[in-house]
């Protein structure tokens, strides 16, 4: 998103174009971080941006994965079987494939 990036030089009227799009976690994030940036209550050591070029801090972006993890989960097809075995198969029968009985189900304990 551009607005973690250029975010620091767009003007308030600016940053206003990007409301429209704050049901999306990242842009909230960074419109967040900004406002708190130019209100004064945030960008030190623990506020959402870190540093003077407006890096997010190691907290604040395991937060952003760990959301975007449980959005993943959530919706279910990520870590379905099909996908993790479309996305690695060799992995997938390493450590799934070897486990399931020839119709694809997980064979069951003798």
């Amino acid at each position: 998103m551009q607005a973690g990036s250029y975010g620091r030089h767009l003007s308030v009227p600016e940053r206003r174009h990007f409301e429209c799009l704050r049901h999306n976690y990242e842009v909230r994030f960074h419109l967040d971080a900004l406002e708190a940036v130019a209100s004064g209550t945030g960008g030190g050591a623990g506020g959402a941006i870190g540093g003077a070029r407006g890096e997010a801090t190691p907290v604040a972006a395991r937060n952003r994965r760990l959301a975007q993890l449980l959005r993943l989960k959530d919706d279910g097809e990520y870590f379905s079987m099909e996908a993790m075995q479309q996305r690695a198969p060799l992995l997938y029968q390493q450590y799934v494939g070897c486990f399931e009985d020839g119709g694809g189900e997980a064979a069951g304990e003798p």
